[in-house]
């Protein structure tokens, strides 16, 4: 082979080597630099895949700076952006991207959560929930349980829409017909304070309730918001019109106070939740009612998962004749994304 060919097919190796080689790097406080591929940071911890030891997770307190090879999806403050992240000599960072080309130095503080993938504008999670059960001969009963919820969620806005009905039979006296149907709008003023509205429609006909209305607004907190952890906190004034089917109907301003919480026990496997919220009239305080869910998801295969769900809902003062506690266990097999 000629000198010259030789010399540049030397060149072009050595040009292209560097293609593979070159990593994402972490540079710690103490000094320490791990390289290997940013894959995550979320709840302040930052994973980065290493091909020496898998996965390593680091407590983004401890990172002094750090640089990508490729353009990552960066939340900044309650912005994202997708950009290249270079080493600052300050021990900040830098971001290299359309809206950011003059390099301005970024505190780590402000870098709120990172992906390797694009994150979609808009993210959309749901689930639906089946349970049924039947049986014939000495015993002739029928009972069906179903429940969806679907969010939909971008860095500002967040819409959740969702129902449940219930249905059973007794031979052929019904004992349970209820459903209950609900949309929430949360608009987030910063990373955790967010403004609501939101609309609830409950129909029971053993509670003698033809047709409760809810409309709303609050605000809210979001203390964790991950895929492993959510907890949120609300409080609002609500108006509440109730139809009943015998009692007199009745409406009035009241206050609303809710808890949603969601968290996984181990990794992915069992997911336990809680949702409560507290309705209380501003005018009597007879006019209390509260409604509670509390449960555990675990996973069957791929999507599918199993529920043990515990429901409670009672009333300071039911319709007449009514008790004032509704209490429900129910399983159920359901389908999440």
């Amino acid at each position: 082979m000629p000198k010259k060919c030789r010399l540049l097919t030397t060149f072009f190796f050595f040009a292209l080597l560097p293609v593979g080689a070159i990593a994402d790097e972490v540079v710690l406080l103490n000094g320490d630099r791990i390289t290997g591929d940013i894959t995550r940071l979320e709840d302040g911890r930052l994973t980065i895949k290493t091909p020496y030891a898998g996965n390593v997770a680091i407590q983004w307190e401890d990172v002094a700076t750090l640089s990508t090879e490729q353009p990552v999806s960066v939340v900044i403050d309650e912005s994202r952006v997708r950009a290249r992240i270079l080493a600052d000599e300050t021990g900040a960072a830098m971001l290299e991207a359309g809206d950011w080309m003059d390099s301005r130095s970024i505190a780590l503080s402000r870098i709120g959560a990172m992906t390797r993938e694009p994150e979609p504008p808009v993210r959309v999670t749901g689930r639906i929930n089946i349970g049924a059960s039947a049986s014939s001969g000495n015993t002739d009963t029928e009972r069906l349980h179903a429940n969806t919820e679907v969010v939909a969620r971008s860095v500002k806005n967040r819409f959740t829409i969702g129902g449940a009905i219930n249905r059973a039979k007794d031979g052929e006296v019904e004992t349970e017909s209820n459903a209950r149907g609900y949309m929430k709008y949360d608009h987030f003023i910063s990373k955790r304070w967010y403004a609501y509205t939101n609309a609830d429609f409950e129909r029971d006909k053993f509670k003698d309730i033809r047709m409760r209305t809810t409309i709303g607004v609050g605000s809210g907190y979001q203390f964790y918001e991950s895929r492993r952890t959510n907890l949120s906190v609300e409080a609002g004034v609500t108006y509440v019109n109730t139809d009943f089917d015998v009692q007199q109907d009745e409406n009035y301003p009241a206050g609303r106070v809710a808890t949603n919480f969601d968290h996984f026990l181990f990794g992915s496997g069992a997911q336990l939740f809680h949702r409560h919220e507290v309705f209380a009239g501003l005018e009597d305080s007879d006019q209390l009612f509260v409604r509670t869910q509390t449960g555990v998801r675990f996973p069957i295969v791929a999507r599918l998962n199993a529920t043990v769900q515990y429901n409670v809902d009672w009333e300071k003062e039911p319709a007449p004749g009514r008790s004032s506690t509704d209490r429900m266990w129910m399983m159920t097999v359901g389908y999440s994304w």
